[in-house]
């Protein structure tokens, strides 16, 4: 994935249900997700439901 170099603010909107741990107990998503954000280097994230530490 490739990060944008300008002067805009990202703002991402996230919404990880049960912390991204699916009902069998993988947490893949959980993954998949902190390495979209890590591409994405938003300088704000607004998330909803249960607190995740990024």
């Amino acid at each position: 994935m490739s990060t944008t170099n300008d002067d805009a603010i990202r703002v991402v909107l996230g919404n990880l249900e049960y912390s991204g741990i699916d009902p069998g107990g993988s947490d893949g998503r959980w993954h998949l997700a902190m390495d979209v954000l890590a591409g994405l280097r938003p300088y704000i994230l607004l998330s909803q439901g249960e607190p995740v530490a990024v």
